[in-house]
């Protein structure tokens, strides 16, 4: 198993996530590809894991996280935190934010999930589910979650 910054990102990059994600990205990318940080975790060359840390530019946020993103001005936004599903289950995702919070040990962080399943999986991780009912009440299906290092 191997850890990657990634600084210049081949063309299959975008193959690499799921078809969604792709049609939501790739538009945005010219305008984000300089600030993000792309880390991988790749098997015998094969890249199963990826995620985009966003530090300055953010990709197109949702309404819930427009909404939110004032809170967490010295927080890196993580992105498109993806796992082959052949993978999944295996600490693979837990493996890529241990490695993320090595990089920069006292950097916070914050991100949105549609899926409330995964809730637990980012408690696990330390992350902690943004609570303010004046300004997600009518936002049900999305979830802000966020780490401070210490």
């Amino acid at each position: 198993m191997k850890f990657n910054k990634v600084t210049q990102l081949p063309i299959s990059f975008f193959d690499f996530l799921p078809e969604d994600w792709k049609e939501e990205l790739r538009p945005q990318w010219d305008n984000l590809r300089s600030s993000p940080e792309v880390y991988t975790i790749t098997i015998d060359c094969e890249l199963i894991c990826m995620g985009i840390v966003f530090k300055e530019v953010l990709p197109k946020l949702s309404l819930a996280e427009k909404r939110v993103q004032k809170m967490f001005v010295n927080y890196s936004y993580i992105g498109y935190l993806y796992t082959l599903p052949k993978y999944r289950g295996q600490g693979f995702a837990t493996k890529w934010f241990e490695f993320i919070k090595k990089q920069e040990p006292k950097r916070n962080f914050w991100l949105a999930i549609e899926e409330s399943n995964l809730i637990a999986f980012y408690s696990k991780l330390g992350f902690k589910k943004y609570e303010a009912p004046l300004v997600l009440e009518d936002i049900q299906d999305e979830f802000i979650l966020y780490y401070n290092h210490n």
